[in-house]
């Protein structure tokens, strides 16, 4: 029988990466003299990308901006969030329960992991 290769994603399936954006993007906020948002405000942006998480971030904070001017803060956002990102990286990710057990569950199995 041919061995089965698996796929996982590893952003929200395997591991919490939450606490990550919500550190990474308080920063940018903190950078931009912007309020911080609550870890279940940053959860309810999460899952469309990065720049989506910005933008709605800058919106929730500044619900007055829009358009041209938006789409300024957002570009200066943007670096701000990628100098934190690459700097605190995985510092505040967790492993979800279960997830090595599960990984060496299938290796015994001889799946093959990507």
């Amino acid at each position: 029988m041919t061995p089965l290769s698996v796929l996982i994603d590893l952003d929200g399936t395997l591991v919490d990466t939450l606490g990550d954006f919500t550190v990474n993007l308080n920063a940018m906020l903190a950078d931009l003299n912007l309020p911080p948002l609550t870890h279940q405000q940053v959860e309810s942006l999460n899952g469309r990308g990065s720049e989506h998480l910005i933008r709605g971030a800058l919106i929730l904070q500044c619900p007055d901006l829009a358009g041209h001017e938006l789409d300024q803060r957002q570009a200066q956002a943007w670096q701000l969030y990628q100098t934190h990102y690459r700097a605190n990286n995985g510092l505040y990710s967790r492993i979800y329960p279960g997830v090595v057990e599960g990984l060496e569950q299938m290796k015994r199995w001889g799946w093959s992991l990507a």
